[in-house]
């Protein structure tokens, strides 16, 4: 528990002192600390006598990590937008990525009760895939025997 007392009374660190301090190697093409980034906003709600405010999200298109996923909750659903950097990844990956984590999100819904471990993430169509059309390497075997050995005899 040390290690963790000592992370948040220095929760507040600036961050050009953290890097600073841990003497990391600094490269601008990337962050020092991590390359994916997580955020759920929850609604916000915000009420002014005589003014109605509406929140917006915008979308910067571009990204400082190599992963960024956002989410927010509006009207009772989720949106969100993945940023990523292209020389990492395509568009096709992103997508199958998202698909999974909606795979995810639809099994937690439902399965409420089991381990987060055993949920799935692929869907079925894909797991077929994998597991059956990708495994699909039956052969005919010829009919006389492609090893001669233990057909006897001495060398």
């Amino acid at each position: 528990m040390k290690g963790a007392k000592k992370e948040v009374d220095n929760q507040e660190m600036p961050y050009e002192q953290m890097v600073k301090k841990l003497q990391t190697k600094r490269d601008p093409s990337y962050n020092p600390f991590f390359q994916v980034g997580f955020t759920f906003e929850p609604p916000m709600e915000l009420e002014f006598a005589g003014v109605e405010i509406t929140t917006q999200k915008i979308h910067n298109q571009g990204t400082q990590l190599d992963l960024f996923l956002n989410l927010w909750e509006k009207e009772e659903e989720v949106h969100g937008f993945i940023e990523y950097n292209r020389e990492l990844f395509d568009d096709s990956t992103l997508t199958r990525f998202a698909g999974h984590y909606k795979t995810l999100l639809q099994a937690i819904l439902t399965e409420q009760d089991d381990l987060i471990s055993t949920l799935p993430i692929l869907p079925k169509a894909e797991k077929n895939e994998i597991s059956v059309a990708w495994n699909s390497t039956q052969k005919e075997l010829p009919e006389k025997p492609l090893c001669q050995h233990g057909r006897g005899g001495r060398i």
